[in-house]
């Protein structure tokens, strides 16, 4: 009796072992393609000039972040149009683009004709967003006192407070 009872444990340790190996192989390979997948996007950088206010129009997927220096890459259509105007950094594209965007203030977001924007830990006094189109706007871990949000046009609002996401 006790005999089978270690026999069951060892079995029942042997496939927790493997199991928490094939999850580990299994994170190990997701990690590898997602690495894969954001270099295939090939990131080239934009020279900009300071800004606190964004203007995303056309089918962007945009990661914005707070950081010390003004840094902005795109990826995607070469149609894709970039400039700073009055303290506002304007991204106008028709395909499919891509933009990573860190900037140490960001005071008003808008967002036209179905873009995507993730905007992760801001720690700010306010932030307006303006969503039109079918745009969404996910937000990640940001600290901000006030926030406003005109939203249009079947657009969606995603606040995440999750840091595993």
């Amino acid at each position: 009796m006790k005999s089978s009872r270690k026999a069951l444990v060892l079995v029942g340790g042997i496939l927790i072992a493997f199991f928490i190996t094939g999850l580990y192989v299994i994170r190990q390979d997701l990690h590898e393609a997602m690495e894969q997948a954001n270099a295939e996007k090939n990131y080239v950088p934009v020279e900009v000039s300071q800004f606190s206010n964004i203007r995303l129009t056309g089918p962007w997927k945009a990661h914005i972040r707070q950081g010390a220096a003004f840094e902005v890459e795109v990826s995607g259509s070469v149609a894709s149009n970039h400039e700073v105007i009055s303290d506002t950094l304007t991204l106008e594209t028709t395909n499919s683009s891509y933009a990573r965007i860190t900037l140490p203030r960001l005071n008003e977001l808008t967002v036209t004709m179905g873009g995507v924007v993730t905007v992760v830990g801001f720690e700010d006094d306010s932030l307006n967003v303006k969503l039109f189109d079918n745009s969404t706007f996910y937000g990640r871990e940001n600290v901000l006192k006030y926030t406003s949000f005109d939203v249009q046009g079947n657009s969606q609002i995603k606040l995440i407070d999750d840091p595993f996401m």
